[in-house]
């Protein structure tokens, strides 16, 4: 493992190296910044530098080979404790194994919040994933308390730390506030801002930036992915490691593309028969293929936007594709195309609040056919409160 498993990052690395060889370890940090920026892939890597039995004390590269690295590598290590929340009051019986998917592949989607399944993946699930406050006191707060077992450090990584709901936040506090001595916490997540004011304050902060493209691209041809699928899933991605790598599982990328475009185009004809077929190929094929194909719509769209307002080829997703990309931005000069990005987030947005697909889609394919055209229009959704009695909106989902 070592450092080398974080992609890019390298001024989020260098500080924490920097605070190992000066001997200045922090208590508590908080690694913060966009979904799939490698914040799991680095504290992993800082809690094996910090755990290495062949380290040097003035040096913060884990040796990746003696006994210690090893367990950390497979998170068995005692006391390294990777916590993650759940929907239910018990933990799930696959708790195990998603922490092991963790360590196989840090960059791995594996929260039960986009994963109520991690062996079907067309799962879906309404329930509210949070740290209760029983599994907190413990698995975090009382593990925490003890001496460490075999290392220098007791560690514990709070993935999603912004599930940690007000009674399980105030007990952590507590014990953030009056920490064990060689106890040190690594919280993660994408919201800080959704963290007590009183728990950042206490940590010492660590920023992940978005990743460039070519890392992901590399990252994937190291992985087998095919160097076509590899440059356009890289692109796709939006600097997000853990999207490339769904996106990898999840869609053979160009029939995908094919179906997509088809379902602008049976949009656009208003040919309300070939619009069915063209939802019910996209919604059968489950929710989680749905959302790529959504993903892929996006990419498309936004290349029409880029295009239309730059006419650089260069900076297209779909690169591969221009021509057919500047063929539907000369037969559609009246075209919102900033509208039809909108309108495709949102109905990605409802598909993952498990909104009913196959409405969401009738809505959308409703909402690019006006955009396309010139015609101005609402959102996809409108919720009844916004509804005025003996009215109806033919775009909402209520």
């Amino acid at each position: 493992m070592g450092w080398d498993i974080v992609v890019g990052q390298e001024t989020a690395k260098g500080a924490l190296k920097h605070a190992i060889e000066s001997d200045r370890v922090s208590h508590a940090y908080l690694f913060h910044g966009p979904d799939g920026s490698g914040k799991r892939a680095l504290a992993l890597s800082f809690a094996q530098a910090l755990l290495c039995l062949r380290r040097e004390d003035t040096a913060s590269d884990p040796c990746g080979a003696c006994e210690s690295c090893r367990k950390v590598e497979r998170l068995v290590h005692p006391d390294v404790h990777f916590l993650m929340p759940f929907p239910d009051k018990d933990p799930p019986a696959d708790l195990r194994k998603r922490q092991e998917m963790v360590a196989a592949e840090p960059y791995r989607i594996v929260d039960y919040s986009r994963r109520p399944s991690i062996d079907d993946l067309s799962k879906t699930s309404n329930k509210q994933t949070l740290y209760n406050i029983e599994w907190v006191h413990e698995n975090l707060i009382r593990a925490m308390s003890f001496k460490p077992v075999e290392g220098e450090y007791k560690i514990a990584i709070i993935a999603d730390a912004d599930k940690l709901n007000s009674s399980s936040a105030n007990a952590f506090l507590k014990r953030l506030e009056e920490p064990y001595p060689d106890t040190i916490f690594i919280l993660i997540t994408v919201r800080p801002d959704h963290l007590p004011s009183t728990i950042v304050s206490r940590t010492q902060k660590v920023f992940l930036r978005r990743l460039d493209s070519e890392p992901i691209r590399l990252y994937l041809l190291d992985r087998g992915v095919g160097a076509d699928d590899a440059m356009l899933i890289s692109r796709m991605a939006d600097g997000s490691l853990s999207r490339a790598l769904d996106l990898a599982d999840h869609i053979e990328l160009r029939s995908g593309r094919e179906v997509v475009v088809d379902f602008m185009r049976v949009a656009i004809v208003d040919d309300a028969q070939a619009v069915e077929e063209a939802i019910r190929l996209l919604v059968s094929s489950g929710r989680e293929q749905l959302k790529s194909y959504l993903d892929l719509l996006l990419s498309w769209i936004r290349d029409l936007v880029v295009l239309d307002s730059t006419g650089e080829a260069e900076m297209l997703v779909n690169l591969d594709q221009y021509d057919a990309i500047k063929k539907f931005v000369e037969n559609l000069p009246d075209a919102d195309l900033e509208r039809m990005v909108k309108l495709v987030e949102e109905a990605i947005h409802l598909v993952e609040r498990n909104v009913n697909a196959t409405s969401a889609m009738r809505c959308l394919s409703i909402g690019l056919r006006d955009a396309m055209k010139g015609r101005r229009g609402g959102n996809l959704y409108q919720p009844l409160s916004g509804v005025k009695v003996g009215s109806a909106s033919k775009n909402a989902l209520a």
